[in-house]
């Protein structure tokens, strides 16, 4: 099958990313899904309602973060393998998913952040994998048809993180400064 211009052996190629995408789906739909339905259940907290003990929240946050993380882990991990290299993003895709489901586990114990950032930082780091290996790629290719040389790739890539950086730091200086903290209301 040509995908993107290039020949892909879809069993050799995309095996690993289905594998992750397959393991990641029913983990949700098995666990995190009926987790927070039992929470409900086990709480007595009637739908529609989302106030409860400590434990039903956690699980409802659970599973509402595994929905919050789930597309922009889809479309990295499948962008990357199909244009960058198959295998090697399941491979990450597999570790996520392992990261994601220890991140789920543990948050339906506790809600220590020390604890979770144990599992999310190095998703995170996942996620970062796919984005660069995407960026370095379409840099590569878009350099090669314009007959540049791939000195600009690695000048892009490190205009990128600078844009990056600065833009997180001055997000950050307004979160902390309160500029997105919601108006009083007037009366």
């Amino acid at each position: 099958m040509v995908v993107f211009g290039r020949f892909v052996d879809f069993p050799a190629d995309l095996a690993l990313p289905a594998l992750a995408t397959a393991v990641f789906s029913a983990y949700y739909i098995l666990f995190d899904v009926f987790s927070a339905g039992l929470a409900r259940q086990r709480y007595k907290v009637p739908f529609p309602r989302m106030d409860g003990p400590a434990p039903f929240h956690r699980a409802q946050r659970a599973q509402a973060n595994q929905v919050e993380q789930m597309p922009i882990f889809l479309s990295l991990m499948w962008a990357s393998a199909v244009c960058v290299n198959g295998p090697l993003a399941g491979v990450v895709g597999l570790v996520w998913v392992a990261l994601r489901i220890s991140y789920a586990h543990t948050y339906r114990k506790t809600a220590k952040r020390p604890t979770l950032l144990t599992r999310t930082l190095p998703a995170y780091a996942c996620l970062y994998y796919y984005v660069f290996s995407l960026l370095y790629g379409s840099l590569h290719v878009l350099c090669e048809q314009a007959g540049l040389g791939s000195e600009l790739v690695v000048v892009g890539l490190v205009g990128f993180v600078v844009v990056m950086l600065v833009l997180g730091a001055l997000n950050a200086k307004a979160m902390l400064s309160g500029a997105f903290d919601d108006a009083p209301e007037k009366k």
